[in-house]
């Protein structure tokens, strides 16, 4: 009868040593993970908050921004037309490109208008200076000429 008492309880100690066990691997290994999991679920709602604020912002961005290369766009268009009235505006309806293009366009349009005022800055100097060498002449006549005439006095 011991016997049997002693049995059943190795086996029932067996039994509690095992489920020692397991809470222990539940403790050490199960637990901090099922933690980690939820603390890693927390950050992923934060992140996904704060992705959609991210999102909303861009959005606000890219409207801003279109807003922006679209008066940029304006702009170059006018400067365009002044610069040269028969100038090809750019207008796919990509804002951007166009943009680019216009700018481009503008940028060459300025560039001969640049040149076109040299030239113009170029002959009035030439002009200018023929002028003063006609009047150089003149002042060299008038010079001879005065003093032709106080020698003869």
């Amino acid at each position: 009868m011991y016997a049997l008492d002693y049995r059943v309880l190795i086996v029932v100690n067996v039994v509690l040593l095992l489920l020692l066990l397991l809470f222990l691997i539940y403790q050490v290994c199960v637990k901090p993970l099922y933690c980690q999991i939820s603390k890693l679920e927390r950050e992923n709602t934060e992140l996904r908050a704060k992705n959609a604020e991210l999102e909303c912002a861009m959005s606000e961005m890219a409207v801003a921004n279109e807003s922006v290369l679209s008066k940029c766009d304006r702009a170059l268009e006018s400067i365009a037309c002044v610069l040269d009235p028969k100038v090809k505006i750019s207008r796919t309806g990509n804002t951007m490109q166009d943009t680019v293009e216009n700018m481009t366009t503008v940028m060459g349009l300025m560039q001969q208008s640049i040149l076109k005022f040299v030239e113009v800055v170029k002959d009035h100097e030439k002009q200018h200076e023929e002028q003063q060498r006609g009047e150089s002449i003149q002042v060299e006549g008038l010079s001879a000429f005065a003093n032709h005439v106080n020698q003869s006095v």
